[in-house]
């Protein structure tokens, strides 16, 4: 049986972004899937934007800025996936990326959360980031950042501490484990702090580059 994948995709004034983004997802090579947007009160139509170009898609209309924890937490709760993904709106995904994502967790239940390869819109040679670790000034080393993707080093799974918020998968049951994210985080390091307890719960935090 096909587990099914949640795709939440927060959004803040992103009206520009949203068309690419959720056309990529229309693209997806995987049976069976929802695509939730979660506004974040915006100002720029991107509500009626979905609604009228998207009608399959489920959007959920807050009346403030929660950020991106909370409004991330908020599609959680709507969800039915057994696999979430949490997704920034001005992404591209590649239409098998779900097919290599899911066949990783099938083949090692110690996988907790996964990052794909992620690269720059607008240089798709170079790498935003492939996993960030924790250094002893509190701040992360994001690893690959801004480096040319074919790096032999950036060709391999590994562990990494932290996943980038952007594009993470993790199943449902772990969050159901470990909890969602912590809503004091408004904006960055969210998904770092929601990694750490991924760890510290017997799990694995995975980059995949395929």
């Amino acid at each position: 049986m096909t587990k099914k994948v949640s795709i939440i995709v927060l959004n803040w004034n992103g009206k520009e972004f949203l068309r690419k983004c959720l056309d990529s997802l229309q693209r997806i090579k995987y049976p069976s899937l929802e695509i939730i947007v979660v506004d974040n009160n915006s100002a720029d139509g991107s509500q009626q934007f979905v609604k009228d170009k998207y009608p399959k898609v489920k959007i959920i209309e807050n009346k403030k800025n929660f950020g991106f924890a909370k409004g991330n937490n908020i599609g959680f709760k709507i969800s039915t996936g057994d696999y979430i993904l949490f997704l920034n709106n001005d992404t591209v995904v590649d239409p098998e990326f779900l097919k290599t994502l899911i066949s990783d967790f099938e083949k090692n239940p110690q996988i907790g959360c996964l990052q794909p390869q992620l690269r720059v819109m607008s240089n798709k040679k170079i790498m935003d980031e492939m996993g960030s670790f924790m250094t002893i000034t509190g701040f992360l080393y994001h690893f690959g950042y801004r480096k040319n993707w074919n790096n032999k080093s950036y060709r391999n799974k590994r562990e990494i501490f932290s996943a980038k918020g952007a594009c993470i998968l993790i199943p449902r049951k772990v969050l159901d484990k470990v909890g969602l994210f912590d809503e004091d985080f408004f904006i960055f390091f969210e998904e770092t702090d929601l990694c750490f307890r991924i760890w510290l719960a017997g799990y694995k935090v995975m980059y995949e580059p395929n």
